[in-house]
């Protein structure tokens, strides 16, 4: 492989992580600030509300997440090592959240609940991502 091949490899890496880049500072905004959604929201009146917009943050994320990694030429076509490594990241950063919200905001606070939709919320994304990707052509390397 020469070293245009590599730079153009690289890429079609970088390409693959934008979306996913892109949704990460989503959830900091969402997920770290004092007021994420300004005025009276709709979401959060609804019963577990907060709940919910969790669930459907990380559930994003995941798909988004499996979706870049898929799409990345290390990878492989490894499947089982992408979703051990996507469940990893996501589960990491739904636990870092809580401990960032308890520690760091003194308007919001660390949830164990949060967590567990956050994780569940995961789960559906990759679950997800097995969906769509029938219908989404992903060009992964081989």
């Amino acid at each position: 492989m020469t070293k245009i091949d590599n730079k153009n490899e690289i890429l079609k890496d970088i390409v693959w992580l934008v979306p996913t880049i892109l949704w990460f500072f989503v959830t900091i905004k969402l997920l770290l600030t004092k007021n994420p959604v300004e005025g009276d929201s709709f979401l959060l009146n609804l019963p577990f509300g907060d709940k919910v917009g969790h669930f459907g943050i990380f559930g994003i994320f995941t798909a988004c997440l499996m979706f870049s990694m898929c799409g990345v030429s290390f990878m492989k076509q490894n499947k089982q090592l992408i979703v051990v490594t996507v469940l990893t990241i996501v589960f990491s950063w739904g636990i870092m959240t809580e401990i960032l919200q308890a520690n760091l905001l003194d308007s919001r606070e660390g949830d164990f609940w949060d967590f567990i939709a956050d994780a569940i919320g995961g789960v559906l994304g990759v679950i997800c991502y097995g969906i769509l990707s029938k219908f989404i052509p992903i060009p992964i390397y081989k």
